[in-house]
């Protein structure tokens, strides 16, 4: 519930009205949403009948850097609540994915190699590493091209290398589409203890490349 709410304060007008809050500098140094919203979404949480205090906690507190370095606010308590950095690591990277441009600038990939620069930082190190080791660098979905040319998509995670996940292999290396996907795990080695298949990039869904309709229909 309180991820769900975690930005119930873009619901109010209170920063707008009293032009009093800071603005909080985001991992790039570019100046995000005013403090305040985090401050009105705490209040509005606070005020409501029946709300689990953590949900107002986490609303105060997702938007603060974990090492608190920046812009300082009192907190709940001496330290960030887990809740509240659990959040602001999914929060970020959805925000990432959902960029227009997401694929453009180096797709999931590229977002692993962002967010693990600002381990220790921005987030806690540990909730990070747990984060990528679940999701993988590249999550359940995504179409990848491999060094064999060929195209799969990422259907399961690997707990073993969060950058070599199970794939089902979909289309050849001239782009035709196979008429039995082969299902392979990228850890597997050959008998020289090369790594058989490894992913180049991820790419974009277009009209060449889609997905199976088994998938988008489940």
């Amino acid at each position: 519930m309180a991820a769900m709410l975690h930005d119930v304060g873009k619901l109010s007008t209170l920063a707008e009205e009293t032009g009093t809050g800071a603005a909080r500098l985001g991992p790039d140094g570019e100046e995000i949403e005013d403090i305040d919203r985090d401050v009105s979404g705490a209040k509005i949480l606070l005020e409501t009948e029946g709300m689990n205090v953590l949900s107002a906690i986490a609303a105060f507190e997702h938007g603060i850097k974990y090492d608190m370095s920046g812009v300082q606010r009192k907190l709940y308590g001496k330290k960030l609540n887990l809740v509240s950095m659990m959040i602001a690591i999914s929060d970020y990277y959805d925000k990432l994915r959902r960029k227009p441009d997401f694929y453009e600038v180096g797709g999931p990939e590229k977002a692993y190699d962002r967010m693990m620069k600002l381990s220790g930082t921005f987030f806690h190190p540990d909730l990070l590493k747990n984060f990528f080791s679940v999701l993988g660098v590249y999550p359940p979905g995504t179409l990848v091209e491999l060094d064999t040319k060929e195209v799969a998509l990422v259907i399961q995670s690997s707990m073993l290398d969060v950058k070599r996940p199970q794939v089902e292999i979909l289309y050849d290396e001239t782009g035709e589409k196979y008429k039995e996907p082969k299902i392979v795990n990228l850890v597997e080695k050959d008998k020289r203890g090369q790594f058989k298949r490894s992913i180049v990039k991820s790419i974009s869904p277009i009209d060449r490349f889609h997905p199976p309709d088994k998938y988008i229909d489940a």
